[in-house]
């Protein structure tokens, strides 16, 4: 799932894409990609939240190894990242009981490094995070140009401050990069498709046309930026007709007209 930010004016502008599903923790399902690390555990809890409801809880924490981490591999397998772009990883984090600092670590192989595991892409500065509030933290990540992308590339958010046997939070977890209208349209017709199996004949139709109009339009190079976008409109918004639920037959009755009064 990737989540798009756009202003409808700005149509020659990229798209701001994000690649973590469920960085709010506020879907039932967890992204599969998030593990605890060393003795930590992590759990999705509720009532402790930067914004809405939930936020992932790091505990167990008795030294800098034990961690959450974010494995990329699914990213990498799928294309998402790729050396030469830039990606900004930011996330939102708190203390449960002492403050101290946070450190986020993006940890990956060198080409021509069969036997490491852990070489480091880059970090974020110590952040001071306390039990009181939230605190943002953001990294933009740009140095993958030596990376081994058939190894694991995981960023760890780990406790540092010499206090440990601690607890923390991190919420609004997000990895951001910019693409082109042309791409994310390319995107959006794929996730389109992934739809139709779930749908009932009706809507099944109605999103075809719009995916066929979207494919008539991505595949012409001499498209303009402007019917690109209308493209990318058009199509979120067959995307979302068709994730409305099913109307049930009779469902605007009154209770007296089902009574046949």
């Amino acid at each position: 799932d990737i989540s798009i930010t756009y202003e409808k004016d700005l149509t020659t502008e990229p798209v701001a894409v994000d690649l973590i599903s469920n960085g709010t923790f506020e879907d039932e399902a967890i992204d599969q990609n998030w593990s605890s690390q060393g003795a930590g555990t992590i759990e999705v809890v509720e009532g402790i939240a930067n914004e809405g409801t939930h936020s992932l809880k790091v505990s167990e924490c008795a030294s800098g190894w034990d961690a959450v981490k974010y494995d990329f591999g699914d990213l990498l397998k799928k294309e998402k990242i790729a050396a030469g772009k830039s990606y900004t990883l930011t996330f939102w984090a708190k203390s449960g009981n002492i403050s101290g600092d946070l450190e986020a670590t993006l940890t990956g192989t060198v080409v021509g490094e069969e036997n490491a595991q852990y070489d480091t892409f880059g970090k974020t500065t110590n952040s001071a995070v306390n039990k009181d509030g939230w605190t943002k933290v953001s990294y933009t990540i740009s140095s993958l140009k030596n990376y081994d992308a058939t190894k694991p590339l995981v960023i760890f958010i780990h406790w540092i401050s010499d206090t440990h046997d601690t607890t923390f939070y991190i919420d609004d977890v997000s990895l951001t990069t910019l693409i082109s209208k042309r791409e994310f349209l390319g995107e959006r017709i794929s996730a389109a498709k992934e739809m139709l199996d779930s749908l009932s004949e009706t809507k099944k139709a109605a999103l075809n046309t719009a995916i066929s109009a979207a494919e008539a339009v991505f595949s012409n190079e001499e498209a303009t930026n402007e019917e690109v976008f209308s493209a990318l409109n058009n199509l979120e918004t067959a995307i979302t007709e068709a994730q409305k639920p099913e109307e049930t037959p009779g469902g605007d009755k009154t209770a007296k007209e089902e009574l046949g009064e």
